[in-house]
């Protein structure tokens, strides 16, 4: 017992001396600290690492100050960072780039500190930042970069860099990205603001948060995730926030995520109020009072106008198209056609006014959607704009309204019973369904009663269907045709990256013959419907098989063109949820007219693999009719359910294998004495 209390002790004194013994006076790294890790080259939270964050901090100061009579508020955002480098693939890491709004006397960067460190013996090699590698440049309107290359780094190089963004007090404060592409030893996020204010965090994080008293006792600690809370003794005395995150690993790409950033590690500080005269002001973070901002302040409610100007265009689709289903899509497809997408497109403002966007026919995605809102109101559709987060950022949160997390906005129109869901800035968009990466969660509808709809996965979904007929079969050589319908979804990918580059759908053409069996000669091939985006591309080839006369027996793989034909879970290990884009059904089917002498031997045995109740189901046939001389092979794959947890890995990756198996039996054909 005395030795198990020694050893807490210790391990408590251990981790005391160990945090302290990293920082100085000034929070930043000692010289000891630099020396003992530029000895290092293998580190425990990941020994594959290619870099590691030492040490990071993010503080946030709002200071009063007052003018007189009047005062003003002032937020100070320090950054530190100490970052070591383990394999020379991580050195991009020492190019920063740091993203701060306009630049005058209220907003701008300044402070800005950085040396690399390198091992010279036993001794250690300092090299500063010079202004010569600090560069800085205007982005667009209100957003400039200022990157900074580091000098002299290399493999076993450490960096520590710092710096200050100046600006007014935001409604949300720097966000705390905890968790990035290299782990991190420690990171701390520290705010320290006036009573004037409250604030609220939207936390993201996977650790149970455990809360001290004081910083030095959840510095002393080893729990994962701390917070201290410190009130002022005084009015004048500052609200202090500490938080404290260790030992966080990396973020790792796995295959089938659909929105990597769901899964990272961060939080945010929104504004929840403000002193004033009157007393404390509670801002009313409710999506109604979003709603009533966006439609006033921010152009949205310009749908709604009269727009005359319109008229002439919508009288004469209405006329050709009375009924209200098909005037909504003759009002799509024209702006879909005559329109041209330029600029941004990852953004929910529209900068010019509609009769602008529509005499110059062209715009940002938001603005050609706005234009496609006003367009349908003007012909009296019930539509609106809706706002929405693409995947690559974190989603929409149904729960808190927090308008940083949208970035694009696209149309919704309502009809009886559900929303019909527009993008017209695409001429390959099909009509009724976003683009693949729009599918991230909670969207808002704006109108004076807004509505949330949360865009699933699993509201879309893609059908393939491949048909493969054999047929004037002999001792020699056979016809077949192969017809690949394919899914909505992948025909929509396929004429993306078809339109900007003729020789893609060589390339993918060639790519689907290569995977077809060595004794096939393709004499014929065509593809249809490439230019109609709200049509199945066709994929048609034709040609012969052929064969050794001499053998006695044909083989064939049961499916020839498969859905997959390895396994995409590999790894034996899974840490995140396994996502897949949007339902899918893959159908095959397989038709062989053999000759007289010809007969099956030992077909494959029906099978059907069913995971979770039919969340996917995939089943196979093999059926041989005697009276018509004809085998079919059948094969279907329904995939039902778009999510699942990370403990559903192992019988999804069984499943997968399976199916593989299924789809790589053959069939063996025998000759006979038939004629």
């Amino acid at each position: 017992m005395i030795l198990i209390v020694y050893y807490r002790i210790l391990l408590v004194v251990f981790f005391f001396i160990s945090f302290f013994s990293i920082l100085s006076s000034s929070g930043q790294v000692t010289e000891g600290f630099i020396k003992e890790n530029l000895s290092k080259n293998l580190y425990r939270i990941d020994t594959e690492a290619a870099a590691v964050i030492l040490y990071e901090s993010k503080s946030i100061a709002i200071t009063k100050e007052i003018h007189g009579s009047e005062y003003s508020y002032k937020q100070n955002e320090h950054v530190y960072k100490v970052v070591k480098f383990l394999k020379s693939s991580a050195l991009s890491a020492a190019n920063v780039h740091v993203y701060f709004p306009e630049n005058d006397l209220k907003n701008y960067m300044d402070g800005l500190k950085g040396k690399t460190y390198n091992l010279d013996g036993k001794e250690i090699r300092e090299t500063e930042l010079l202004k010569g590698d600090v560069y800085r440049k205007e982005i667009r309107k209100n957003l400039f970069e200022m990157s900074f290359s580091f000098p002299g780094v290399k493999a076993g190089s450490i960096i520590e860099y710092s710096y200050n963004i100046i600006s007014p007090v935001r409604r949300v404060l720097p966000k705390w990205d905890i968790q990035e592409e290299y782990p991190k030893l420690i990171s701390t996020y520290r705010i320290s603001y006036p009573l004037d204010y409250e604030f609220t965090s939207i936390q993201h994080i996977s650790a149970r948060i455990k809360e001290y008293p004081f910083e030095k006792d959840a510095i002393n600690g080893v729990d994962s995730f701390c917070h201290v809370l410190t009130k002022p003794q005084f009015p004048e005395n500052p609200v202090v926030s500490f938080w404290l995150r260790r030992n966080v690993p990396a973020i790792k790409e796995e295959p089938y995520v659909v929105n990597l950033p769901n899964h990272v590690e961060n939080m945010v500080l929104q504004l929840t109020g403000y002193m004033s005269y009157g007393g404390m002001n509670h801002i009313d973070n409710s999506w109604a009072k979003l709603d009533e901002e966006l439609l006033k302040k921010d152009g949205f409610g310009t749908v709604n106008n009269k727009n005359n100007f319109l008229d002439e265009v919508v009288d004469s689709i209405k006329k050709s198209n009375p009924l209200a289903f098909n005037t909504t899509r003759a009002i799509y497809s024209y702006v879909r056609s005559n329109f041209n997408c330029s600029g941004e497109h990852n953004n929910v403002y529209s900068k010019r006014k509609l009769q602008e966007v529509y005499y110059m026919k062209q715009g940002t995605t938001a603005e050609l959607n706005m234009l496609l809102c006003a367009l349908l109101v003007h012909a009296d559709i019930d539509a609106a704009p809706m706002i929405l987060g693409t995947t690559g950022e974190m989603s929409p949160s149904q729960v808190f309204p927090a308008i940083d997390r949208f970035n694009y906005l696209a149309c919704a129109v309502k009809t009886d019973s559900d929303y019909i869901l527009l993008d017209a800035s695409d001429k390959n968009n099909q009509y009724g369904v976003l683009p693949q990466n729009c599918y991230n969660g909670y969207a808002r509808i704006l109108k004076e009663e807004g509505a949330g709809i949360e865009l699933s996965t699993e509201l879309i979904k893609d059908k393939t269907v491949v048909g493969i007929k054999i047929s004037a079969m002999t001792d020699t050589s056979a016809k077949i045709e192969i017809t690949q319908k394919m899914g909505l979804m992948q025909s929509a990918s396929l004429r993306r990256s078809w339109e900007k580059d003729d020789q893609k759908k060589q390339d993918y053409l060639d790519r689907e013959i290569h995977e077809l069996p060595e004794n096939l000669t393709i004499t014929g091939k065509m593809i249809s419907n490439d230019q109609n985006p709200d049509t199945n591309i066709v994929i048609n080839l034709s040609g012969n098989l052929k064969f050794d006369k001499d053998v006695n027996a044909f083989y064939f793989n049961s499916v020839m063109i498969k859905n997959m034909s390895q396994n995409p879970f590999k790894s034996t290990v899974r840490k995140l949820p396994i996502e897949f884009p949007y339902q899918a059904q893959y159908q095959y089917y397989l038709s062989i007219a053999l000759p007289p002498n010809l007969e099956p031997v030992d077909l494959p045995k029906p099978t059907e693999t069913n995971l979770d109740d039919g969340a996917m189901v995939y089943r196979k046939s093999c059926s041989y009719y005697a009276d018509m001389h004809t085998l079919t092979v059948n094969s279907t794959f329904n995939l039902n359910v778009t999510s699942y947890p990370a403990d559903f890995y192992d019988p999804i990756r069984t499943f997968f294998q399976n199916m593989i198996k299924q789809d790589n039996e053959i069939i063996t054909l025998k000759k006979t004495d038939k004629k």
